[in-house]
């Protein structure tokens, strides 16, 4: 979208999980793509409150670490 915000991006701040499922089950999609801001899907769906998404992007190894522009790491 007009943020930079990818299809898993946007799915993961939904909370959809079989459509995250359906995503990675892609092997060409990263799970850490970044939006303008620096977010990645894995800090969107924490921010929703997407315990199960959170749960399945972090078994795809997705970084935990990663500092968005605010400085806010997902975790």
């Amino acid at each position: 979208d007009h943020q930079g915000r990818t299809a898993l991006y946007l799915t993961a701040t939904s909370g959809n999980l079989s459509a995250i499922k359906s995503f990675l089950d892609k092997k060409s999609i990263d799970c850490d793509m970044l939006d303008q801001r620096n977010g990645t899907p894995l800090h969107a769906a924490i921010m929703g409150g997407h315990l199960a998404v959170v749960d399945l992007l972090l078994r795809q190894n997705a970084l935990v670490n990663y500092k968005d522009d605010s400085r806010n790491t997902p975790l």
